[in-house]
């Protein structure tokens, strides 16, 4: 990619009198780059081939794994520190605890001052998104959106809705929920993976008098 798309996505508590700022900057349409891709990557600046590499990074990973395990800090040199930190299975510490109620917390990252200035110099062109404008749009307006969505479409998932309208992701499950409980949208996925089709009577969405 030779630019970075972005576009402004209205804040959940935007409303709020704490509120700094009633949008965040949210990249769009990028990629995941692969374990396999870097490794393929690197092999062209290497002596080292991509199998290589890849068994390398696998044997880092247990390396640091290990060394966390122990209560270490992992530099890096040029790329990031790991540390982990504990605490207590309820989330509340009283003191009194002893090693069996004192677990992981969290694995903190913190990339090193140089990373950071690299990862500057190396930031490609920024362009806003070219879509729906990043106002606050309306429910009856993403509805709208979704029955000409779903006129070449069969069915949807809440991600596509949150790109699509330039939503965040609470409020695109929310939208989701409530067409369901209003019948105009089935759940035929997984709860932990749900995808969207618009119901069976008349495909309701697309003749709501909503819409």
């Amino acid at each position: 990619m030779d630019k970075i798309e972005y576009d402004f996505y209205e804040n959940p508590n935007s409303k709020s009198d704490n509120s700094k700022s009633k949008y965040h900057i949210r990249i769009c349409r990028r990629q995941k780059i692969s374990t396999k891709s870097m490794a393929n990557r690197l092999s062209k600046y290497t002596t080292l081939t991509p199998t290589d590499i890849y068994a390398t990074i696998t044997a880092l990973q247990d390396a640091i794994s290990g060394e966390l395990g122990a209560g270490n800090i992992v530099v890096l040199d040029g790329i990031c520190q790991f540390e982990i930190t504990l605490g207590t299975e309820s989330g509340v510490v009283d003191g009194l605890e002893n090693g069996k109620n004192v677990v992981l917390k969290s694995v903190n990252i913190r990339p090193l001052p140089e990373f950071v200035d690299m990862v500057k110099e190396a930031l490609k062109p920024r362009v806003k998104s070219r879509g729906f404008h990043s106002d606050r749009i309306s429910d009856a307006e993403i509805e709208n959106g979704l029955a000409d969505y779903f006129k070449e479409n069969e069915s949807i998932t809440r991600s596509i809705v949150e790109q699509r309208f330039r939503i965040n992701r609470t409020r695109a499950a929310q939208l989701l929920k409530r067409l369901v409980q209003e019948g105009k949208l089935r759940n035929i996925g997984f709860s932990n993976h749900p995808k969207y089709v618009p119901v069976e009577d008349e495909r309701a969405l697309a003749t709501s008098s909503a819409f």
